[in-house]
C-alpha cells in the first residue's frame, strides 16, 4: 500500500473496556482501515468530538461506568455524529455484532 492508499482508508473506532479485544480487533482491520481505540464510553465521546469523526464505530455493550446503548444514544442525540454506522459488539462465547446505523 502507498502513502495516498493509507489516506484514503476510512477510519473505525473501537470501543471496549477489555484490551484484549481491542488488540484482535485492531489485528484484523489493520490491513483496510485506520483504527482509534478508547477503553471507555467517555473517551469514547471525546474522541468522537474531535475531528475528524470515525466513519465507523465497533462498540462493546457492557462496560463499566457508562454501556454502549448510553454511548450510543448520545452519538446518535447529536445531529454531528448521528450518521455515523454503530455495531455493537455483544458478549458470549464468540463475538458477535449487531449494527444500528
Amino acid at each position: 500500500m502507498n502513502e495516498n492508499e493509507g489516506a484514503n482508508r476510512q477510519t473505525v473506532l473501537i470501543v471496549d473496556d477489555v484490551p484484549d479485544n481491542i488488540a484482535l480487533l485492531s489485528a484484523l482491520l489493520k490491513d483496510r482501515y485506520r483504527t482509534r481505540a478508547a477503553t471507555s464510553g467517555q473517551r469514547a465521546l471525546d474522541i468522537v468530538a474531535a475531528d475528524p469523526v470515525p466513519d465507523m464505530i465497533l462498540l462493546d455493550i457492557m462496560m463499566p461506568n457508562m454501556d454502549g446503548y448510553e454511548v450510543c444514544r448520545r452519538l446518535k442525540a447529536d445531529p454531528r455524529t448521528a450518521g455515523i454506522p454503530v455495531s455493537f459488539s455483544l458478549p458470549g462465547r464468540r463475538m458477535t455484532t449487531r449494527s444500528w446505523v
